[in-house]
């Protein structure tokens, strides 16, 4: 007995180490997983080189898109051709390798480059063949409820609704540049309010742009019969030229087939 104690005495501090390790491991991964639209597994085939026309090629290589985690709509296209990443230490790839990238769009033409947040080589540690899609999933959810309960942190009213109507708002004299955002206004009939006590039955009119100006053409946009949930604060209160809730950013509203992971993120 004395015996399997001292093991135990001894295996646990090793063991809630190596529970550390894992817990900051996965942490880091949902960070990087915050920062990146775009998360894929692709094979290293080149380095320092690449498949758009770029001056220095000292950090960037070229890798084949094998699957995709996140950003399907932009890298679909792709999917088993090469995509040139822009790695922040070439140092740490190998050709052949297979790894797990966390990138944002770097440019989009001819061709397309990523810049990396960080990449994970599946091999290494507990990312294994096996296991990638599992982990990477798993953190893909934590890391989506970490990012609603902060936007729903900042939100003074959370609703899920149905656009009723939508118009052109009237024309103002107060927002004279290039950049007019159009603003269209959206009469919303409120299904369920999630935060803020707006009652639900009711009616909530926002404003969003109208305009394809480079400005605002990655602004959400509505019409009638569309069901969103909107993260509405006094930050998005009121241009000078239109006194509504405006929604500008993709941040501000999510899929209505998120319901239940919103409710479960404010709880």
């Amino acid at each position: 007995m004395k015996k399997t104690c001292k093991g135990l005495a001894i295996c646990i501090p090793f063991m809630l180490l190596f529970m550390s390790f894992d817990s900051q491991a996965q942490e880091q991964r949902e960070s990087w997983i915050s920062k990146s639209s775009l998360i894929f597994k692709a094979e290293v085939v080149l380095l320092q080189t690449s498949t758009i026309n770029w001056s220095d090629p000292s950090t960037l290589g070229v890798v084949r898109l094998q699957e995709i985690f996140k950003g399907e709509q932009e890298l679909s296209a792709f999917m088993n051709e090469l995509v040139t990443v822009n790695f922040n230490d070439l140092k740490t790839v190998k050709k052949g390798q297979t790894i797990l990238v966390y990138a944002n769009m770097w440019i989009a033409n001819d061709g397309i480059a990523v810049t990396e947040i960080a990449h994970e080589v599946i091999g290494d540690n507990k990312l294994t063949p096996d296991n990638y899609r599992s982990e990477i999933k798993e953190s893909l959810q934590k890391a989506d409820i970490l990012d609603l309960k902060s936007r729903a942190s900042k939100a003074e009213l959370v609703v899920a609704g149905t656009i009723l109507s939508v118009r052109k708002a009237p024309a103002s004299k107060t927002f004279e540049t290039e950049h007019n955002p159009e603003w269209i206004l959206a009469d919303i009939k409120i299904d369920e309010s999630i935060k803020g006590g707006q009652a639900g039955g009711s009616t909530l009119t926002i404003a969003f742009p109208g305009s394809q100006d480079f400005m605002w053409y990655r602004s959400p946009r509505f019409k009638e019969g569309d069901k969103a949930i909107l993260f509405l604060s006094r930050e998005n209160f009121g241009y000078q030229d239109v006194k509504h809730f405006t929604i500008t950013t993709a941040e501000q509203v999510s899929d209505i087939r998120e319901l239940d992971k919103v409710r479960q993120a404010l709880k």
